[in-house]
This record gives structure tokens, C-alpha cells and sequence, in this order.
């Protein structure tokens, strides 16, 4: 056994579980212990903490719990005693609630008609009252209350499957024309709404309910009032909840009779002396209104009339532009992910915040690393409750800073873990009056180096990475594009475009789109022919995102100037734009479905085709396509030019290579001239 692998076995720490070899063993603080993956909880492995820490848990509960009742019971009594200002004005608040709906019923209640329910529970008062002599029953409260509700636990009727704790305990009375009021007992769910309750009494009365009935006539019509007489009555409203209006002891009547509703006044514009009188409804009441009474009965019918066809039409074109969301899940703890374009603040913030709630690893590349950047940091790692959260300092319009990255992240033995890779920067420069040539580091025109070179330059360096993984392993590599590839233009010969011409920013942008995606294909079909058994399927993507509320968007509609952004982006536009446009949240899901999907897993590849050769299988795994949360194919016909892919890559390679010699030289000799700059400094410094 050669050296090399005997250093590889010596990696990672069995698991004092299951005694399984972990390359990522977690520590457990409490029991000392190394466990893996499957058992890093304290309740996966048994911690031997865990019983100590539940009889600590038992005593502050109990603890608690006393002092709890000692300090309730103490603030009631002061409240009691020396009530606070604030608790008095809630008091007489509630009162004074309390008395203007009492004020109300009794109005209705006089001037109500003899078919509506009102009417018909006053002639159930006077009747119950002349039975006791003109006396008003005495209201059960304190102990004898508590008494009564105990026997009501024995007796009263219910839905046996409702917990006792759940339970509220109440008198009921049916009043109907064709029943005689008995006084009956139930119990009710209080997680129940007034609605439920109304359906749940009226089958035990024996009543009959059409209160959901479409047809249904005004005085068939079941309502739910509760209270010991008049002055207390109070019609219960089906939308609210048991809890907050009915408590135990209530006494509640489901009587039938005509609806009284309440009306709201408004003043015309046209004549102030006559007024609209508005009855409250349902959207099922509007509906059979227009049905049987005609819509002259709708006020502002024909505002909404003509309203109605311009919103339909603003919320289909919003729902078709709005694009789809991602379905799949996926858990990716322990996994680690490289981001580029993490500090847009939307389409890349958004895919970060998912990765790092999910509890995935991080590695973001920035332009440079300052106070803002840092801040921005921890702020993620707040957020997601996430702390493998890291900066890498990488511009990518620089391609020795690219280098300088890559060599890095290779140079460790055993090679480092990698999940994949996730490239979402870009850069879109003003087309309208773009005459200046703007150039990179390199003396590249700046969107060819940061969209092309720079992103192809870092996946060409990191492929022993990917290759590298074990088999159980499956690296995911995807690239956003965006729709102005189908625009650009190929050039093999001179793919920087460093020897061309510069006739508008437009022309720039969509060639390094369309090159870095057929390089991308390359990338892929080299990814296969050298992938060995022992290591993980490796899958390249291309994402579109869609036309998104970004940046570049800003920058190009804009052109540049602030005085644009704000009058034509935010003011004039950006209606428009809202319903025609995605946010950065809806472009990330595209990103999210092409890394959570299960097609691209190397069991369920769809897109793949299996060559029968000598009797052997060979998966060859293609580039996909990824728009709207769906694989879609290549529309232009250099996508299927697997030889112009080929000799794009060589070139550009090749040119890149040639590049940095020339960068190195020139550093070198930079370099130089500081330090003889530098030494003439500390000379004059030394005379003087």
C-alpha cells in the first residue's frame, strides 16, 4: 500500500455510535463524543446528557409554573383593589360597547315586525317573565354558577369526540313556529366558529336549516342570539369564534324568522336631500340579487362594470409573466456550494438566503471584501440562522484574480468537497449612446471579461475539483443566461473580442452569452469523456431566469443617468414593468428547480442517451436547458454544432493563456519599479 493511501485512510473519525468512517465528523460538547452525520443530534446517538438536562427541564417548569399562579393571583387582586389608569379606560371602554349594542337590540326589538326573529324572541321574554311572576331571572354567578356548570358536565348532550378541556358548556332554546321553547343543555367546541355552532344546534333541536341554501326566503332564515333577557340579548355573528362570545353558562336561542339589517347612509353627490341605503351581504347575496332582483339593486354596478375587464386582463398578464415556482426539496446540509452574484440583492440573494436556510455551506465570491460586504454577511447569517457562511475575494473581470481563487481552492490535500457551483453575476452596460469603450483590468471590453472570460476561466481550472468527488457525490454546475444569447454573435477566431472594432455595448453583451453557453456544452461533453468510475456524476445547466425588476435592467432602461431612473424606471415604467417583469424571488426558483430537480441525478436522467456498445452501457449526459422551471431545447442552430463548440473552447483557452502571460510580465515588471521606487525613498529618507 502506497503512502498516499495509507494518508487517506488516516482522514475522519469513526462514529462511537454506529463506528461508521465520517470524513465530516461532528463533536458533541456534552458526551465528548465524535459522531457522524446520521447521528450528530444528542437524540440520535443517546446523549448521556439528555436525561439530566430533562429533570433540570422538569424542576424550572415546575418552578415557574408556581410562580406563575402566585403572580397572576397577586395582579388580579391589585387590579381588584387599585386599578391602573390604563386598566379603567378598558374597561369603560368594553362598557360602553356593551351598552350601545344592549341600546340597539332594544330599538330593534320595538320596532321589529312580527315575522322577524327579533320580534318573535321579545314575545319569548314577556312570556318567560310572566312566568316568574314579572320577575327577571337572577343571573348564576361565583359559586353557584360553578355548581350548576358541574352538573351540566353530567347531563348535557354533545359531540363526545370534543377533548374536555375543548369543552363550553351552555343552555339552549329553539324558538319556532312550530315548536314550543324547551330549555335544553349542550356542550360546544370553543375552536368552533358561531357559524358551526349554529348548523351543530340546529340538528340536535330538530330544526330545519337552509341558512346555506342558495334560493333561501328571508324568513325561513336560523339566527343565534344569546343572553338572560332583553337588556342582554346579542345576536351572534356566524364569522366569529366560539372562544371570544360564548362562554360557559350562556344561555343561547337559534330562532327563525326574517333577517333586520343593518343599514349604512350615504350622501349623493347629486342631491344631498336624498340618500343610499346599502345592505350588508355576502358575495353569495350580491350574486342572487343581480340573479332575481336585477342590478340596478348593486350600487356603483357599472364602475365595476367597466372596471372589471381591465383588471381581469391585469391579473391574467401578471399571472402568465409571473413564471413558475420551484416543487422540489431537497435537503443540503453538509453540502457545499460555490455563488458568484450573491450581493445583487435579488435574484442571487434570494438563491443564497434558500441555500443557507437549508443549511448548505456557502462560499461567495465578491469583487472585494470592505464593510459593506461584511455587514451583508452577517446579516445573511442572522437571518438563516446559518454560520458556514464565508467570503472569497474574486473579481471576475480580472482573470488573475480568477486564477489566484481557483489555485487556491485546489491547493489542499485531499481535495476539497464541492456540490456545485453557481455562477449569477453579470454585467450589462448602457446601449443607447454607447460610443466609450469600457475595459477590465485586462484590457478587455468589460462585459466580454466578466460574463465570458472571467466564468470561463473558472470552471476551465476547476475541473480536477469536480472530477474529484467521490461517486455518491453529484456536482451540479449551473450558469444563468439570459434571452439576448439568441441575438449574439460567434466569433471563433477572435472569441475576447479584443482585436474588434467597438460599435455598441448591445453587441458585447449578447456574443458573451451566447459563447459562454456553447462553451458550457463543451465543458459538459469533457466532463464525460474523462469521468473515471470512482468519482460523481458532474452536470452542467444553463438558466434562464426570465426578464427580471434587476440591475441591469435599471442600468439599461436608465442608461446610466439617476434623472432616468427616476422619472422613467420608478415612475413612468414601473407599473408596466411590474406586470410584465419577475421579481428576484420568481427568477431564483428556475435557479433552485435546476438544483434540487431529480432529472439531473444520474438515475433519473431524462435527457440522456445510452450507447450500446460491445455489450456495455455508457451514459452520456447532455447540457440541458432550463427556462421557467422546465427543460426546453437549444432554438439556435449553433447549439448542435458539437465542432464550433470545440474550437470556441480551444481558442479561447488558448487566448486567455496567452493573455495572462502578458499580464504576468507586465506585473513582474510593475513590481520591479516599486521596489527600485520604494529603495530611492528609504535612500533620500536616510540623507535627509
Amino acid at each position: 500500500m502506497s503512502t498516499k493511501e495509507i494518508s487517506m485512510l488516516d482522514v475522519g473519525k469513526h462514529c462511537n455510535f454506529c463506528r461508521q468512517l465520517d470524513f465530516l465528523p461532528f463533536y458533541c460538547s456534552s458526551c465528548k463524543g465524535t459522531f457522524c452525520k446520521e447521528h450528530r443530534t444528542k437524540e440520535l446517538h443517546h446523549c448521556s446528557s439528555l436525561k439530566e438536562e430533562l429533570e433540570s427541564k422538569r424542576k424550572n417548569e415546575h418552578q415557574t409554573a408556581v410562580h406563575k399562579n402566585i403572580k397572576i393571583g397577586n395582579e388580579e387582586y391589585f387590579k381588584k383593589l387599585l386599578p391602573e389608569p390604563g386598566y379603567i379606560r378598558v374597561q369603560q371602554e368594553q362598557n360602553q360597547k356593551l351598552e350601545k349594542n344592549r341600546n340597539y337590540i332594544k330599538s330593534q326589538l320595538l320596532n321589529s315586525n312580527k315575522k322577524s326573529a327579533l320580534y318573535k324572541l321579545k314575545k319569548f321574554f314577556e312570556k318567560n317573565s310572566k312566568k316568574h311572576n314579572g320577575r327577571r331571572q337572577k343571573q348564576t354567578t361565583g359559586a353557584n354558577k360553578l355548581l350548576i356548570i358541574n352538573k351540566m358536565k353530567k347531563t348535557a348532550k354533545g359531540d363526545k369526540k370534543i377533548p374536555e378541556n375543548n369543552r363550553i358548556y351552555c343552555w339552549c332554546y329553539a324558538i319556532d313556529d312550530f315548536k314550543v321553547p324547551e330549555k335544553q343543555e349542550f356542550y360546544i367546541n370553543k375552536i368552533w366558529p358561531v357559524g358551526r355552532v349554529l348548523d351543530y344546534l340546529a340538528v340536535q333541536l330538530d330544526m330545519k336549516n337552509i341558512n346555506n341554501d342558495a334560493d333561501v326566503s328571508l324568513k325561513d332564515k336560523l339566527f343565534l342570539y344569546k343572553g338572560d333577557n332583553e337588556d342582554s340579548a346579542q345576536l351572534l355573528n356566524t364569522s366569529d369564534r366560539v372562544n371570544n362570545k360564548i362562554f360557559n353558562g350562556d344561555t343561547l336561542y337559534v330562532v327563525r324568522g326574517e333577517e333586520t339589517f343593518k343599514y349604512q347612509r350615504f350622501n349623493t353627490n347629486k342631491d344631498p336631500n336624498t340618500h343610499i341605503y346599502l345592505r350588508t351581504k355576502m358575495p353569495l347575496n350580491i350574486i342572487g340579487t343581480i340573479a332575481f332582483e336585477g342590478t340596478d339593486k348593486i350600487p356603483y354596478f357599472q364602475q365595476m362594470k367597466t372596471a372589471f375587464p381591465y383588471l381581469l386582463g391585469v391579473g391574467l398578464a401578471k399571472y402568465f409573466f409571473i413564471g413558475s415556482k420551484n416543487i422540489w426539496e431537497r435537503n443540503l446540509h453538509g453540502k457545499v456550494y460555490i455563488l458568484t452574484g450573491a450581493t445583487s440583492m435579488g435574484m442571487g440573494t434570494n438563491v443564497a438566503t434558500e441555500l443557507a436556510s437549508r443549511g448548505a455551506q456557502l462560499i461567495l465570491l465578491t469583487r472585494r471584501i470592505d464593510e459593506w460586504s461584511e455587514e451583508f454577511l452577517e446579516d445573511l447569517r442572522k437571518r438563516t440562522d446559518n454560520e458556514l457562511i464565508y467570503w472569497e475575494q474574486c473579481d471576475m473581470s480580472n482573470l488573475y484574480s480568477v486564477r489566484k481563487f481557483a489555485t487556491k481552492w485546489l491547493d489542499n490535500s485531499p481535495p476539497r468537497r464541492l456540490d456545485g457551483i453557481i455562477l449569477m453575476h453579470g454585467d450589462a452596460e448602457p446601449w443607447f449612446n454607447s460610443k466609450t469603450r469600457k475595459s477590465s483590468v485586462d484590457g478587455l471590453e468589460i462585459q466580454i471579461s466578466t460574463n465570458f472570460a472571467g466564468s470561463f476561466h473558472l470552471l476551465d481550472i476547476l475541473q480536477p475539483a469536480f472530477r474529484s468527488q467521490p461517486p455518491d457525490r453529484e456536482v451540479r454546475i449551473i450558469v444563468t443566461t439570459c434571452l439576448l444569447q439568441s441575438l449574439g454573435e460567434v466569433n471563433v477566431d477572435d472569441p475576447l473580442w479584443s482585436n474588434q472594432k467597438f460599435d455598441g455595448s448591445l453587441k458585447y453583451l449578447s456574443a458573451s452569452r451566447i459563447q459562454l453557453s456553447l462553451c458550457c456544452l463543451e465543458l459538459q461533453r469533457r466532463l464525460n469523456l474523462n469521468k473515471k468510475e470512482d468519482t460523481g456524476q458532474v452536470t452542467v445547466s444553463l438558466v434562464n431566469p426570465g426578464i427580471m425588476r434587476s440591475y441591469s435592467l435599471r442600468r439599461i432602461i436608465s442608461n446610466g443617468s439617476i434623472l432616468l431612473l427616476i422619472l422613467l424606471y420608478c415612475i413612468i415604467l414601473y407599473p408596466f414593468l411590474w406586470i410584465f417583469t419577475k421579481s428576484g424571488y420568481r427568477g431564483s426558483q428556475s435557479i433552485l428547480h435546476a438544483l434540487m430537480t431529480p432529472e439531473l441525478e444520474s438515475i433519473n436522467l431524462k435527457r440522456s442517451t445510452m450507447n450500446k456498445n460491445k455489450d456495455k452501457e455508457n451514459l452520456v449526459v447532455e447540457s440541458g436547458f432550463i427556462s421557467d422551471c422546465k427543460f426546453r431545447k437549444f432554438a439556435r442552430k449553433e447549439f448542435q454544432d458539437e465542432e464550433l463548440q470545440k474550437k470556441l473552447y480551444d481558442k479561447t483557452k488558448h487566448d486567455i493563456f496567452e493573455l495572462e502571460k502578458v499580464l504576468a510580465v507586465r506585473r513582474n515588471r510593475e513590481k520591479k519599479n516599486d521596489d527600485t521606487t520604494k529603495k530611492k525613498t528609504k535612500s533620500k529618507n536616510k540623507k535627509d
